[in-house]
């Protein structure tokens, strides 16, 4: 991936094993059961597998069609009506997935600053242009204080 121009993906978790680990082997045998597919199909309802046969039967299953054209999927208690995906759509998702070249992480406490600010604009208390403001100065101040 090193020598791939591309898109990072922005993870909202991580796992690493610490050189401080006293059973690196039971370590490994956790992360292991994590990309393991009947882990994967357990809990990738919310974003996209990383177990790479997971992820393409999960695609397949959204370009289905059923009787009425539609299907149905409960999510935490909400039945959710998804039309089928057409080609095009798995075609243009399957370029962003193979045109990853890296992966970030989340920054919580950038990230609380973004969203703060998000909020009083959405709740009309600021601008566009002071939310843009007060984020920026806030995001800047936190950043030297991090140096």
């Amino acid at each position: 991936m090193a020598n791939r121009n591309g898109f990072p993906l922005i993870t909202n978790s991580s796992f690493a094993i610490t050189n401080n680990c006293i059973d690196v082997d039971g370590a490994w045998e956790f992360l292991r059961t994590l990309l393991l597919e009947d882990w994967q199909n357990e809990f990738s309802l919310y974003g996209l597998p990383i177990n790479r046969h997971v992820f393409d039967r999960n695609l397949n299953e959204l370009m289905i069609k059923s009787e009425n054209g539609l299907r149905t999927r409960s999510l935490d208690g909400f039945e959710v009506v998804i039309e089928p995906l057409p080609q095009a759509d798995v075609n243009q998702i399957m370029e962003l997935v193979n045109s990853i070249s890296g992966s970030v992480g989340q920054h919580d406490a950038l990230w609380n600053i973004v969203s703060e600010g998000a909020i009083d604009f959405f709740s009309n208390k600021t601008t566009v242009q002071d939310t843009v403001r007060v984020i920026q100065s806030r995001a800047s101040t936190y950043i030297s204080e991090q140096s």
